[in-house]
């Protein structure tokens, strides 16, 4: 029996990690039907409360992450993203200060994974705990940016951004996978 290799993203657990801008960019429906063998558990069009804070914010910052000295290109790109929230430039610049560095170490866990998914002779019980540890990393670098986002933020910014993540990031989340038990 041949072991089907799983796509790094899936070994670390995630079933859902587009960020929620690159559908929108292409112009594609947020909600058209897509083959899947994996039920939806949530859909964040029909039922938005029903998305983790967590998960939406992570999606937020997954998208507006970009290197320390983003290119031209992309300095636009984020600030065409940040536009809609119409954050004072005070607020701007505290976001753009809480995701740096981001960028780098998402990178680095990713090609971590893919390391271990494709060429990893460790065993598979190794593989599993270097894996898992990644999750972890993944979750703590995406934690703490959202706890830094929150802490240097002013009240009038923080409530734009929940407001944006509540009315335009948690609808276009779908969550697939096996409904718990």
């Amino acid at each position: 029996m041949s072991k089907r290799k799983q796509h790094p993203l899936a070994r670390l657990g995630l079933t859902l990690l587009v960020p929620f801008q690159a559908s929108i960019a292409l112009g594609q429906d947020q909600h058209a039907p897509h083959p899947t063998m994996l039920p939806i558990v949530v859909n964040g069009a029909e039922a938005p409360d029903n998305i983790p804070d967590h998960l939406a914010y992570a999606h937020f910052i997954i998208a507006l992450s970009q290197p320390d000295s983003p290119s031209a290109e992309q300095a636009n790109l984020r600030d065409a993203m940040l536009k809609p929230l119409q954050l004072s430039n005070e607020d701007k610049g505290a976001l753009i200060a809480a995701l740096r560095g981001v960028h780098a170490q998402l990178a680095f866990v990713a090609r971590e994974v893919e390391r271990l998914s494709y060429s990893s002779p460790e065993s598979p019980e190794r593989s599993a705990g270097r894996l898992n540890d990644l999750r972890l990393r993944r979750t703590w670098i995406l934690g703490g940016a959202q706890a830094r986002l929150t802490a240097n933020l002013n009240s009038d910014g923080l409530v734009r951004l929940d407001d944006y993540i509540k009315a335009q990031v948690k609808p276009r989340i779908i969550i697939y996978g096996d409904a718990p038990k």
